[in-house]
């Protein structure tokens, strides 16, 4: 008897001491089976963000890969057809949006426009589970500066969990600018029959010429480049091409008269036989760079960015000149302001078997058939002309023209 209660005594404790262990067990589960929903709704709705914000940053991409292309097919359309557009903004909004020209498709759109992958994104997310629904307004496609197109637009995107844990709604606009640095100029494709083109690329400068200083002097006018030298002219190679820039030209005179012009702090006007400009602080003369001096004016000008300009066929913006929009309308009279001036190399034309006329250098006026003034300017090729006009419109001073006709 006494074993059998010692019996049920210990199975009493042993209850006892289990029982807290499975309440324990049961509770724990519970609170962490809470614990483990939570987790994951908070995991999705993470991941339900990160998504919301990859399809924005994927729209501003998108939209930019896709306006580039745009712009690369309108410019292939002109070259195809030999004509300019009838409206570039109804041709860039209508391959924008649907890849199209007139309702042909592309190639180099790659079959689809915006609206191609607005479709795309909607298949995509549902297969993870999202509702999307992204609504875009008529995409607003105008010039954002002389180097870049805007295809901005205003647009909803609205996101829905499918299982209703969360949805995300936002208002925004993108500009979705597009660059058109390294691609051709309509004008000069067009203007040369496909012979020859020029690529839109930034001279880095606005203003063709810069005054850098005046004085008196005489002998008509000489350019060259600068040699800067306050003392010891004597010597340099190939003088006859070169600007002699001296403190005292009273001193070294036969040096200076093999020079093809003299800027000087002092001089004589005896002594001096090349035109000259003195009374200069020659320190503000720059070294080896492309100058002209003219004695009658007293006026001493850097030309080096116009030389520039015309040798490396870079671009300088203008407001009395054609925006690339303008451009892909073959619109040469049209002036805008976010106009592009560029100087068509007449050497470069001839190597490619081209006819070459004696005109205006700036292409928009060159390939034009409009009746301009033609000037040659001081201090650059025989061959080199320009338009009144146009000489404002890139800085260009009216002192530098002569034998306009």
């Amino acid at each position: 008897m006494k074993t059998k209660e010692k019996g049920q005594f210990f199975s009493i404790i042993t209850i006892l001491m289990v029982l807290p262990l499975v309440v324990l067990s049961v509770s724990f589960g519970e609170t962490m089976g809470g614990y483990g929903t939570d987790v994951g709704e908070q995991v999705r709705l993470k991941s339900g963000y990160y998504y919301y914000r990859s399809m924005e940053e994927d729209l501003e991409r998108v939209s930019q890969k896709v306006g580039h292309r745009a712009v690369l097919s309108a410019i292939s359309y002109t070259v195809e057809t030999g004509q300019g557009l009838g409206s570039s903004q109804e041709v860039l909004e209508e391959l924008f949006v649907d890849g199209s020209i007139n309702g042909e498709s592309h190639p180099l759109m790659n079959r689809s426009g915006i609206d191609g992958w607005v479709d795309s994104i909607g298949d995509v997310s549902s297969e993870r589970g999202y509702n999307v629904d992204l609504e875009r307004q008529r995409p607003d496609i105008d010039m954002y500066d002389p180097f870049t197109i805007s295809f901005s637009f205003d647009y909803s995107l609205t996101m829905k969990d499918s299982g209703g844990l969360f949805s995300i709604s936002k208002e925004d606009s993108r500009p979705n600018t597009v660059s058109i640095d390294g691609i051709e100029d309509p004008i000069v494709v067009l203007g040369t029959g496909g012979r020859y083109s020029t690529t839109f690329r930034r001279c880095g400068f606005d203003s063709a010429v810069e005054e850098i200083d005046h004085g008196t002097g005489n002998n008509s006018w000489g350019h060259g480049i600068t040699v800067v030298r306050p003392q010891g002219i004597c010597g340099v190679d190939n003088s006859g091409d070169r600007v002699a820039v001296v403190e005292d030209a009273t001193e070294e005179v036969d040096c200076l008269n093999e020079f093809s012009a003299v800027v000087a702090g002092t001089a004589e006007d005896d002594h001096i036989d090349v035109p000259y400009v003195s009374g200069v602080d020659i320190d503000g003369v720059p070294n080896s760079t492309r100058v002209v001096v003219d004695g009658y004016r007293g006026e001493v000008w850097d030309i080096e960015n116009l030389y520039m300009m015309w040798s490396e066929t870079c671009y300088i913006p203008g407001t009395d000149s054609p925006s690339f929009m303008d451009r892909l309308e073959n619109n040469l009279s049209s002036s805008s302001s976010y106009g592009l001036n560029v100087l068509i190399n007449k050497g470069d034309l001839q190597r490619e078997g081209l006819d070459v006329k004696d005109r205006s250098n700036l292409a928009h006026i060159y390939f034009s058939e409009e009746d301009v003034i033609d000037c040659r300017v001081k201090g650059m090729p025989e061959s080199f002309r320009i338009d009144p006009d146009g000489s404002k419109d890139i800085g260009l001073d009216s002192s530098l023209q002569f034998d306009c006709q």
